[in-house]
């Protein structure tokens, strides 16, 4: 946590050193202004070699750490096991009858239906030939001409833009924050169990951080921009206006009726029915009163009871450190 902190102060550190302060760090904050340069950092050299993923985070530089195999371990345990599953077979039992005596319709009951014809009469009723309607007299809009002031040119504002100042100067570029690094190294198996085993080892080491000299051009006095008003112009034109609008007005021109004869129903028609009964015989027939059915007959399931074997620990790979390791040479670290 602290190595990440002082690579952080490093960066703010060479961003302050940038003179970004003066002009914004190309932020367009001012519109009649214009970016600020930025030098681009070139990238830092690759790893000598990649590291595993799950290295201890708690690691100092120096210190090498090795994989270790921890095997699994197993136990014993009884478990009552099913050998034969629970069932169950049928058993028909056959239904039970009974003669029973019963009334039978051999002929339904039947209705004769008598019609009776409406009755009608001549009646005199009035009926209209022509509906009620409204006449529609249109009267025209009056206008007069008057004078208006109309704007034929609108006010506006002219932009004076005034360009920015800079001056070139020379500052230090970090290029590459320090780190710290994972390298491979050979060590030699130390305090092992039975079953256990080494797996290959890695030491952390810390590379400072690297720097060069830049010539950049500097935003020494901003763009800016001034407004000049330009005020608006306005003419005098005849104008047609309407002083009075177009209305209409409405006339009202009765219905018109006729006198007809017209044939009323005074009585409706109708029907009269008259209900011939229905005629029954008495008849005997052999009637089920309890009907067959299958009965279950339960068979239960058998257990026994079995030795197994579970696994209590996976195997599996751990990180632990190594004091007698071959520390790998400086020198190619120095040179990348």
């Amino acid at each position: 946590m602290v190595k990440g902190l002082s690579t952080l102060a490093a960066v703010v550190a060479s961003m302050l050193l940038t003179g970004c302060m003066g002009c914004g760090c190309g932020l367009d904050l001012d519109p009649c202004g214009s970016p600020c340069e930025v030098a681009d950092a070139s990238p830092c050299a690759a790893p000598a070699s990649a590291a595993p993923v799950g290295l201890p985070d708690e690691a100092k530089p120096g210190e090498a750490w090795c994989r270790v195999w921890i095997p699994p371990q197993y136990e014993e345990y009884e478990e009552e096991v099913m050998t034969a599953p629970a069932g169950c077979r049928k058993e028909w039992v056959e239904p039970v009858y009974e003669e029973q005596e019963r009334q039978v319709c051999v002929k339904p009951a039947t209705t004769k239906r008598i019609h009776i014809p409406a009755v009608y009469e001549e009646r005199e009723k009035q009926v209209c030939v022509q509906p009620a309607s409204r006449k529609r007299i249109n009267i025209p809009a009056v206008y007069e001409e008057r004078e208006k002031e109309v704007c034929v040119q609108q006010a506006s504002r002219k932009r004076i833009n005034i360009p920015a100042e800079y001056e070139t100067r020379e500052k230090q570029v970090m290029t590459c924050p320090a780190r710290t690094e994972w390298r491979k190294v050979d060590c030699t198996p130390k305090q092992l169990a039975e079953g256990m085993k080494q797996g290959d080892c890695w030491m952390l080491v810390e590379i400072p951080a690297e720097y060069r000299t830049v010539t950049e051009r500097v935003c020494v006095k901003e763009a800016s921009c001034t407004w000049e008003d330009i005020p608006a112009k306005f003419e005098t034109v005849m104008e047609k206006v309407m002083v009075e609008p177009a209305r209409c007005e409405w006339e009202e021109v009765p219905a018109e009726f006729k006198t007809v004869m017209e044939k009323v129903m005074v009585t409706p028609a109708g029907c009269e029915t008259e209900t011939v009964p229905a005629e029954y015989k008495t008849v005997t027939e052999k009637v089920m009163i309890e009907k067959g059915y299958y009965k279950n007959i339960n068979i239960p399931a058998q257990y026994e009871t079995q030795v197994k074997k579970r696994c209590t620990a996976p195997g599996r790979w751990e990180w632990r450190r190594n004091t007698d390791c071959e520390v790998p040479e400086e020198g190619g670290a120095e040179g990348n």
